[in-house]
């Protein structure tokens, strides 16, 4: 037998036997409890958390044209995709195309998520990692791997989808996707036209929701089977969807909160929903069209005991209490109706109060002679205009309650010392007897004076910095959208003065909502929680200006907010100065308690024949006046 003979027979060998070679595919959720590893070298387990086993099975179904993940923060969406990828990158190659809503989320998740939590800790998957030399085809929003790849993309540069394809496409958070005059078109359909060419092609949506009736995935889940996780009850068995409407707990003691089965009623704990979790299965609740869809909320959390709380069921009991206790309860009802039950939040509509109606109700109350009892502390909120000054004086007490004493406009611009001559000498005489036997002034600690520095800071900042030390701070409305009431205090170049950013939207809700707030009877002791007083000072004009604006309804980032307009021909400045005075009292963030029993303490020590001693408003040192080179 010659050379080439035996070289001819040893490759026909070899070529035989790698065509009658057969490996079986490892289907994803085996690939993850056998190869996948987690940070620290962890296995992947299904016994964590059960229902993602049918979440990864599902879209590799010939029969799903789509998969919906409409789940609550933290249950494992992103998880479960991310060990489809990994078995598509190992397993079943395939390129790979995910979405996220910026490109700077994309990026993130690429370097945290991707790299870190998958590619890292797999060994067989480590070769994707990026490492220190540069390497083209292995970036952070690009990667090749034999046979397939993967790109990812920000749905804010639609223009990168151009001459995109794949046939694993995975669009993450598609609920925050923003739509513009100058992309071309909808991100979302765009993504999924990039798989048409292919007919295996998988896609996948995830998100929690956002608001209702604009909520891209609850679209897409309610065109699904949409299947929930059904768990038998530990009591009596029978089978039903745990939702947060079936916790119970007596009032002020979240810590006891036990889940209510709907079928027996018997109460159920934090370590029983757990078994039952891990019991459960998914039930189609519709019929199957082509587009499965997984809906699960927080109650499915397999997370462990934060810090703080007994158990889950005490956290979340204790969120529900704290949504009541917020300055903007529909606000933080949103975030946890969003990431927690994984439903579409219906915000509540917020109108202007009618005018006549607060007109009616007004109260006859004489601040100057005697206070109500029920106001502890004071605030004032100033509102500059090109040629006068206009102040409000509110007082704040227990139950978010709150009372109008004066409003007065001071004439003059701002630009003249004289006008700020006169605020001073106004606020220095906003001081009020209460029936306790106090007095509760302004410029006096655990009062505060808010003034706006929007269009004259160069004029007001010398001002409230000369004035500090007194509680008065310049505040400017905040350029983010949906901004908290009161930001972080931050301080000016020359002067160094106190600036507080304010969230004049959220602001304007919650005050518009709380003037709608109305009481069965004015003499009623009782008043709901944030109800507004008003007494002779809110005349026609008064109440004019202060519910002249009106709330158009915007969407942001996939957030809904109000966004509030002043009319033409308006004058808003008593809403301004309401606003204002509401900061102060955030920024005072007084315990009430507290506040009545030491002004009880301190007239009870009170000798009778005292006086009190004349008041004086120190002036700084240096030169006579305030920075800006003129005296007030």
């Amino acid at each position: 037998m010659t050379e080439g003979f035996k070289k001819y027979i040893e490759e026909t060998g070899a070529t035989v036997a790698k065509v009658f070679n057969y490996e079986e595919i490892v289907p994803a959720h085996v690939w993850a409890e056998e190869t996948r590893r987690m940070e620290g070298g962890r296995r992947y387990r299904f016994s964590f958390a059960p229902y993602q086993k049918e979440m990864m099975q599902t879209p590799f179904d010939p029969d799903v044209q789509m998969t919906v993940f409409q789940l609550g923060s933290r249950l494992g969406k992103t998880e479960t995709f991310m060990n489809i990828l990994g078995n598509c990158i190992e397993c079943q190659p395939r390129k790979i195309l995910v979405l996220y809503p910026t490109t700077s989320q994309a990026e993130k998740w690429s370097k945290e998520t991707l790299e870190k939590e998958l590619l890292a800790p797999t060994p067989s998957l480590r070769f994707l990692e990026r490492g220190g030399r540069r390497d083209s085809s292995n970036t952070i929003l690009h990667k090749l791997f034999p046979g397939g790849l993967i790109n990812i993309f920000g749905g804010n540069a639609p223009g990168e989808l151009r001459r995109a394809k794949g046939n694993l496409l995975v669009a993450d958070e598609i609920d925050a996707l923003q739509s513009s005059e100058k992309d071309e078109g909808d991100q979302l359909e765009i993504f999924w036209t990039r798989g048409s060419e292919y007919r295996d092609t998988i896609r996948i949506a995830a998100s929690y929701p956002s608001v209702e009736g604009r909520s891209r995935i609850s679209q897409l889940l309610a065109t699904s089977d949409c299947r929930k996780w059904h768990t038998p009850c530990i009591h009596c068995g029978k089978e039903y969807v745990m939702i947060r409407d079936h916790l119970q707990y007596p009032e002020g003691k979240p810590e006891l909160a036990v889940l209510i089965c709907p079928h027996c009623g018997e109460g159920i704990t934090d370590k029983q929903r757990r078994e039952m979790v891990m019991n459960g299965r998914w039930i189609a609740t519709r019929p199957f069209n082509g587009v499965a869809g997984f809906h699960g909320n927080g109650l499915l959390s397999p997370h462990p005991v934060q810090r703080g709380y007994h158990c889950n069921l005490h956290w979340v009991a204790s969120q529900e209490e704290k949504i009541e206790k917020a300055d903007n309860p529909d606000r933080a009802r949103h975030v946890l109706t969003n990431t927690f039950d994984a439903e579409p939040y219906k915000p509540e509509v917020v109108e202007a109060p009618d005018a006549n109606a607060l007109l009616d109700r007004v109260e006859d109350y004489k601040p100057r002679e005697m206070l109500p009892d029920g106001v502890l502390i004071v605030t004032a909120g100033v509102d500059v205009q090109k040629r006068y000054l206009e102040c409000s004086v509110w007082g704040w007490g227990e139950n978010k309650e709150s009372w109008l004493l004066e409003h007065k406009m001071i004439q003059g611009a701002p630009d003249d010392p004289a006008t700020w001559g006169d605020l001073e000498s106004f606020l220095g005489s906003c001081a009020y007897p209460h029936p306790s036997g106090a007095t509760i002034s302004l410029l006096e600690a655990g009062s505060r004076v808010f003034v706006d520095a929007g269009h004259w800071d160069q004029h007001v900042l010398p001002w409230t910095f000369s004035k500090q030390l007194l509680g008065v701070a310049a505040v400017q409305g905040s350029p983010t959208v949906n901004a908290p009431i009161l930001g972080k205090v931050r301080f000016g170049s020359s002067p160094k003065a106190r600036i507080y950013p304010v969230g004049v939207n959220q602001a304007k809700d919650i005050l518009y909502s709380r003037l709608s707030l109305d009481s069965s009877s004015k003499d009623s002791a009782e008043f709901p929680a944030g109800y507004v007083h008003l007494n002779r000072v809110a005349t026609h004009q008064y109440i004019d200006g202060l519910t002249c604006e009106f709330g158009k309804e915007e969407i942001f980032r996939g957030e809904s907010f109000t966004r509030y307009v002043c009319p033409p021909g308006k004058r808003n400045e008593p809403l301004d100065c309401a606003i204002y005075a509401m900061c102060a009292r955030v920024a005072v963030n007084p315990r009430f308690d507290r506040v009545r029993e030491n002004m009880e303490r301190k007239t009870k020590n009170r000798r009778p024949d005292a006086t009190p001693k004349k008041r004086t408003i120190r002036k700084p040192r240096g030169k006579a006046g305030f920075i800006g080179g003129f005296r007030p």
